[in-house]
């Protein structure tokens, strides 16, 4: 009997204190805000590169007149595919499968030349005849081809190793020119005691009357970005000379080797690393 009083006490103290609690207020509705959006981009047009399967694609696009033109796949014969500006329709596809190695991994424009390069050659189009003009194997020379860039000289630059990762790596920089595709090297470094050397693409300057090309330099290639060191150099393009050399200047940490340096109001940029030019 004492035990049912214990269990209606338990039932009527429960419901007391369930009636004293408040209910949870409902969630307020903000307000609806009246905001006129204005129109920033408009998508026009989307088509896909192959309409069988997706792409790989590693070269950055160009745009050349009524195209925006890009490379082919992963693994493709080197290939460019134009898509009308307009409408996104493909309008033509040349293939080079005359060219030893694969896909286009670097393309620049000069006038109506597209300059690229794959794993073996570097090489030039003409897009108004659509043919190839030039083609230069790298990869016969027994180098592993690097980074390429096109400097305000007009002149294409492409970074290239001999024995890659060896005690007998030497980095070189090729200068080509752009209409028949002469090159020379500009610029060796070899591995020493301290270790691989890699340079990254160079900006070019002329300074009183003299061409200049600056880029960076890095004594140890393989090791961590965070334990390298970085150098400037810059090089006098008439003569091949050594104009001046900065070693060390970002203090054990390299900035990148992908890209030139920025040449503004007389000064480099790196990161934010700032220095004098002359």
């Amino acid at each position: 009997m004492k035990s049912n009083y214990l269990i209606i006490f338990t039932l009527l103290t429960s419901l007391l204190i369930g009636a004293c609690e408040k209910p949870n207020p409902p969630a307020p509705t903000p307000p609806p805000i009246d905001v006129e959006q204005d129109t920033i981009f408009e998508l026009l047009w989307a088509t896909r590169m192959d309409m069988e399967k997706e792409i790989v694609n590693l070269a950055n696009g160009i745009s050349y007149k009524e195209w925006f033109i890009y490379s082919g796949d992963l693994g493709n014969p080197p290939t460019i595919m134009a898509f009308n500006k307009e409408t996104g329709n493909k309008d033509w596809t040349l293939i080079f499968d005359q060219l030893p190695g694969y896909e286009i991994d670097y393309m620049f424009l000069s006038g109506n030349f597209l300059l690229a390069r794959n794993s073996c050659m570097v090489f030039a189009i003409n897009l108004e005849s659509q043919k190839l003009v030039w083609s230069v194997n790298i990869k016969n020379m027994n180098m592993r081809l690097g980074t390429m860039n096109l400097a305000s000289n007009n002149k294409l630059y492409l970074e290239a190793d001999f024995g890659f990762h060896s005690t007998s790596q030497v980095q070189h920089l090729f200068e080509f020119d752009v209409v028949n595709g002469d090159y020379k090297i500009v610029y060796s470094i070899s591995h020493d005691t301290v270790g691989s050397k890699e340079i990254s693409p160079p900006v070019y300057v002329s300074i009183d009357n003299k061409n200049i090309i600056i880029f960076n330099e890095y004594p140890n290639a393989d090791s961590p970005p965070e334990d390298d060191l970085q150098n400037i150099v810059a090089i006098d393009l008439d003569n091949g000379e050594l104009i001046w050399r900065t070693e060390s200047f970002t203090e054990n940490f390299y900035s990148n080797a992908l890209h030139p340096p920025i040449i503004y109001d007389n000064r480099i940029g790196y990161m934010l690393i700032m220095g004098s030019l002359m």
